[in-house]
């Protein structure tokens, strides 16, 4: 036999190449947790660092800053007659899930939460909470959820309309596909295939439902 020949029988080194589904946090303050980038307030002044703002009545003294994200919070209460508070995030990513703190009776102080949500400039959903005389802080509420299609994508939160709101916005997860390129020895050749994790937050942030689906 020639070496031509023997050669066809050598193992040789294939890369297979396999996509996992990997959770990132986008933190109300210190932004993305591989970007670095940071959420956009508007409007400024009606945005304060919850954990921090000593003029807000909703301060550490009521929520527990070790039960919330990094331990801080963004806070704004929205009035009818002002401009809408929102909240603007970009990402790249297929699904996508936002936290908030509930606070639900505070003496003096507006606790219903109502809350719009926009992907790509496309209405997404909405979320309200009437404040519960018999509960007091909650944490690590999912507000809202999606499953998009692949891409980068804006997501805008905003309180609005005609009722009063109070936003203790925490973070946000989103989910993205991850590659990772592993070497093996395989004879005879196989063909590459792609696998997939299930889409959904792991550990303390799991979420109990599946996300809505929403196409952009």
């Amino acid at each position: 036999m020639n070496g031509l020949s023997r050669s066809l029988f050598l193992p040789f080194r294939l890369l297979a190449v396999s996509a996992i589904l990997v959770n990132r946090t986008i933190d109300d303050h210190f932004g993305d947790s591989i970007t670095g980038a940071v959420p956009t307030y508007l409007p400024d002044s009606l945005w304060a660092q919850g954990n921090i703002c000593s003029s807000c009545n909703i301060n550490s003294k009521i929520v527990d800053v070790d039960r919330v994200h990094n331990g801080t919070w963004h806070d704004s209460t929205y009035h009818p007659t002002h401009s809408p508070s929102t909240i603007t995030a970009s990402f790249t990513g297929q699904a996508v899930y936002v936290f908030n703190v509930i606070v639900n009776t505070v003496e003096s102080t507006t606790t219903y939460t109502n809350l719009t949500f926009y992907v790509d400039d496309a209405f997404a959903g909405d979320y309200a909470h009437i404040p519960d005389p018999s509960s007091s802080v909650m944490y690590d509420v999912p507000v809202f959820s999606a499953t998009l299609h692949p891409g980068q994508h804006t997501l805008m939160i905003s309180a609005e309309g005609s009722n009063g709101s109070l936003v203790l916005f925490d973070y946000i997860i989103y989910t993205v596909d991850d590659e990772v390129i592993s070497q093996g020895t395989e004879t005879p050749p196989l063909p590459r295939e792609s696998t997939r994790a299930s889409v959904g937050p792991s550990g303390p942030h799991s979420l109990s439902s599946s996300p809505t689906m929403f196409s952009t």
